[in-house]
């Protein structure tokens, strides 16, 4: 009678269930700071792969073209900031000192990762036309908590009640403006500096109150 025989089990290395997550992070750091340096239009997606020390065809693995690569590391960069700014209140804080410190986390992380702010410039002059800015989409996304915490406000008297997406509005273009403008301003202070100067004219305006003794000029 012949003697069964079974085939011997492949040997190799084991399969890591955790690459492609891993992987496609790798694709997106590296990205995200090598936009940043080429700018969007002059970015070639081989030299990329070159100095991921992969082949273009695993970027196109994860990312269906230079486009949705670009669009795919700014949201990547965006959803890390909304998570450090999505704060939950702290024993004795009140929701000004709050808001305030959402301002400051937003600025913070900016001031951290000045190359999120090029692919946010990036994207508005060279994907001109390809749709809403990314930042915009994505911003869209997180106004709900805030348009609570603002009603909570109103709703405590420590801010005057108003259209509640007017204030967001205006905070949200202050914001923008400062981050979008900051690397042309030859400014050295930190982006976070801007926090109390939003925060200043937002919860005090610009009107002296009674209070306030009329100074020379």
């Amino acid at each position: 009678m012949p003697r069964t025989t079974h085939p011997k089990p492949k040997r190799g290395r084991p399969v890591d269930p955790t690459l492609p997550a891993r992987r496609r992070d790798e694709i997106l750091t590296a990205a995200t700071h090598f936009f940043a340096k080429h700018g969007y239009l002059n970015a070639d997606i081989e030299l990329l792969a070159q100095d991921i020390g992969v082949g273009k065809g695993t970027i196109y693995r994860y990312f269906k073209n230079k486009e949705h690569l670009f669009r795919q590391a700014l949201t990547r960069g965006l959803d890390e900031m909304h998570r450090l700014k999505a704060l939950d209140a702290q024993d004795g804080e009140s929701g000004v000192e709050l808001l305030r410190r959402g301002i400051t986390a937003y600025f913070t992380y900016f001031d951290r990762h000045p190359e999120i702010i090029e692919l946010i410039v990036l994207e508005r002059a060279e994907l001109k036309g390809h749709g809403k800015p990314t930042y915009f989409v994505h911003r869209e996304q997180y106004l709900d908590p805030w348009r609570k915490r603002l009603l909570r406000l109103m709703a405590s008297g420590e801010i005057r009640r108003m259209n509640v997406d007017t204030i967001i509005s205006i905070i949200g273009m202050m914001m923008y403006g400062a981050l979008v403008t900051h690397p042309y301003m030859n400014s050295k202070a930190a982006l976070a500096a801007n926090a109390q100067g939003v925060m200043d004219v937002v919860l005090n305006g610009l009107l002296p109150s009674p209070h306030d003794k009329p100074q020379s000029p």
